[in-house]
């Protein structure tokens, strides 16, 4: 199991570049930004000037604080997205 937890700004910039299975994005009431994926090293994080782009091979658990602006690029099945605002 891969796994990474950050300390983040509540309204931090988050990408998920790709997401090779499902993804599920929940937004919470934590600083926190957190993934998870079943497959060790899985995940790939990169992070600068305050924006934090995440890729996983498989399936991927994210969670997010609510009020972050998240850009979703590539998810290669299915996305179930709870607690976040949706911008158009």
């Amino acid at each position: 199991m891969d796994q990474i937890v950050l300390d983040v700004a509540a309204d931090a910039i988050i990408q998920i570049a790709r997401v090779g299975g499902d993804l599920r994005l929940t937004g919470w009431d934590h600083d926190q930004f957190f993934a998870e994926a079943d497959d060790d090293h899985s995940l790939k994080l990169d992070q600068g000037d305050g924006q934090f782009v995440l890729s996983a091979a498989g399936d991927a658990t994210v969670r997010v604080p609510r009020r972050a602006q998240v850009f979703i690029d590539s998810i290669g099945s299915d996305a179930q997205i709870k607690g976040v605002a949706m911008v158009r």
